[in-house]
Order: C-alpha cells, then structure tokens, then sequence
C-alpha cells in the first residue's frame, strides 16, 4: 500500500473484492492524517465501512438508478442549495457511522451524504451530466441491460424523463430546427 497522497483524494471506482481489502487499508490512512478525502458513491461506501458501518442493499431489493432528489440536512442546505437532483447508480447504501455528520438523505437509501472530520461521502454522482448519464447507460445497455431493470418502486422511465426534460435543456440549449420542405 502506498502511502497517503498529501492532496484531496478522490475516489470513486467500484473494485474487486481483491482490492477492496487494500483500499479500505488505504482510505483508514488516509482518515488518520489531515488531508481532505471526497469518495463518490463506492467511495462513500468504502468510507462509511472503514468508520465501521455496514454496506447493505435495500430492504425491499430497490436500486437507484438514474435522477434522484436528495433532502438536505439543516447543516448542509447551503452545500446544495443550487442543486438536489443528482445521477445515482447503485443497489447498496450504508448506515450512517458514529460520529459522523449527515449531510443529505433520499427516499429508497436514506444515508445520500456525509462528512467526518476532512471527509466527505456521497453516494450520489455529482460529477455526472446529461451526456455522460446517457453514456453510462449505453455501455450498461451494451455490458449487462438485466442490471437497469432491477425490482424498484419508480420505474426507469420516470427518472429519464426528468434527464430528457429537465436536464437535456441545460445541457443542450439548442433550439429545435424544423426541417426545410
């Protein structure tokens, strides 16, 4: 394991269960110093599981997949006051560690963001917009489509229609051409 970068260590990546033991070694290091740690969706897993909670999937089998809102916390409202709806893509959540500070929650997995001490957990992407969600879900389309229709209480379509609708505006603020005759 090496040691602990001495800037802001992102970390976002699934892995496989042989790496995951070296980076869980990893991240604990990194908790012990003074550098900022941001870990996205995996990497908010990792951490939450180094601080000793649990890595669970739903009660009810649901995923998230797609646009969700996050509610957040009196804390941190100022933390996402310009933005509540963010791409998610996972089938397990945490629980919240002692001694940590929630940050935002959401519907089907409670725990969407967290902060203890320099770090920071989100379970959400926030790095993600229109272009790459639709990338995203192309090459799942291509990999593995049984993983985009998995048990869930909003369907798929209801969350890519608010991409198409909402979304596609901002990133795309052409206006429609109508065909020459």
């Amino acid at each position: 394991i090496r040691r602990p970068p001495r800037s802001t260590p992102l970390y976002s990546s699934a892995a496989s269960d042989v790496y995951k033991r070296q980076e869980l070694e990893w991240i604990n290091r990194v908790i012990k110093t003074d550098i900022p740690y941001l870990g996205i969706c995996f990497g908010a897993q990792l951490l939450a599981k180094c601080l000793g909670s649990e890595i669970t999937t739903n009660k009810d089998g649901l995923s998230e997949i797609g646009f969700y809102k996050i509610e957040p916390t009196e804390n941190s409202k100022n933390l996402f006051n310009s933005q509540k709806i963010f791409f998610q893509f996972h089938s397990e959540g945490f629980s919240l560690p002692t001694g940590c500070e929630l940050l935002a929650r959401g519907d089907i997995f409670n725990n969407q963001a967290f902060k203890y001490q320099n770090c920071y957990a989100l379970q959400f992407h926030p790095e993600v917009n229109f272009k790459l969600h639709i990338r995203w879900l192309y090459l799942v389309l291509l990999k593995n489509p049984k993983k985009l229709f998995v048990k869930r209480t909003k369907s798929l379509n209801l969350n890519l229609s608010y991409s198409f609708n909402n979304l596609f505006k901002k990133y795309w603020p052409m206006k429609p051409v109508r065909p020459v005759v």
